[in-house]
């Protein structure tokens, strides 16, 4: 079953900061500053679980399971068999390395969540739009509630966490945390420097116009999709004629962003440098001097 997302903007699945540094790489498909956009998804009802040790938002809870195999104080979490997921593996848990806002499965915004909290992994999802998504569980205590996550604001494991030692887990939201803080600063920066280009407004109003006639096509494609006999014909119709009308908003859309690029290219002192940045240098030599403590969780 296909849910449609209303098209709403601000990251990502991804960062804003990376959105406005990169937007010159990315072709076609660019992503707006400071705008995330609920992707559109089609969802099993049935979303398996993997057997982990239960795992509260931000910490690690101590294992309801009988035999569960207890913290090992001093072990590296590598040795405990703790470790980032590579990408033929199925992660058992993971974490927020950003704040990020969490969807339901029909595409509710049920708000931001903030960096360092630990969730159950269920599986990863890909979007109609190619977005990629991790279904979790947020709540222990409720296993099945599934919410929705953008995979680029997450770091996936496997392993036990609860084998964490207790000072393991501190640091290891200590440094996710650090990890958001750099990660809103960047996005910060990112709008600052956004700002600066005269030409960055008419490119944003450019992609919203398009992005909105296309999410419209969208439902009366659905739409069409479930009529028949003339209420068919008379969808077909109309979105014949929308297909000429998106082709002058994408020409309009490429024009405003060539202008807002060409602009950047000849004023790269707008552009700011976000690990010139106090503030994230700072975080930085915080973040490094945590990594020792938490080998392979960073």
């Amino acid at each position: 079953m296909k849910f449609f997302w209303p098209v709403y903007l601000t990251v990502a699945v991804t960062g804003t900061a990376a959105i406005y540094f990169l937007a010159p790489k990315l072709g076609w498909q660019r992503e707006s500053i400071g705008e995330q956009e609920p992707p559109r998804i089609t969802v099993s009802a049935n979303l398996p679980t993997n057997g982990m040790n239960r795992v509260v938002s931000g910490t690690v809870a101590a294992s309801a399971t009988p035999d569960a195999l207890p913290p090992v104080a001093g072990q590296d979490p590598i040795s405990l068999g703790i470790f980032p997921a590579r990408p033929n593996q199925t992660p058992d848990w993971g974490i927020t390395a950003r704040d990020t806002v969490r969807y339901s499965v029909r595409g509710k915004n049920l708000g931001l969540i903030p960096a360092a909290t630990i969730f159950r992994f269920h599986k990863k999802i890909k979007s109609e739009d190619g977005s990629q998504l991790v279904s979790c569980s947020l709540n222990p205590n409720q296993p099945s509630e599934t919410s929705l996550v953008a995979f680029a604001s997450t770091r996936l494991f496997v392993g036990d966490p609860n084998r964490l030692s207790a000072k393991q887990r501190e640091t290891m939201s200590a440094y996710y945390r650090l990890a958001g803080q750099i990660a809103s600063r960047k996005d910060e920066l990112a709008r600052e420097s956004a700002a600066k280009n005269p030409f960055f407004t008419a490119w944003s109003q450019a992609r919203k116009n398009l992005r909105q006639h296309q999410a419209e096509s969208r439902r009366l494609t659905a739409e069409r999709d479930r009529a028949s006999g003339d209420a068919s014909m008379k969808l077909t119709g109309t979105l014949q004629k929308r297909r000429y009308d998106q082709a002058a908003l994408e020409q309009k859309e490429r024009a405003a962003y060539a202008q807002y690029t060409d602009w950047r290219k000849k004023h790269p002192e707008a552009t700011l440098d976000a690990e010139k940045d106090p503030k994230v240098q700072s975080w930085r030599k915080q973040m490094s001097a945590l990594e020792p403590t938490i080998t392979g969780l960073w």
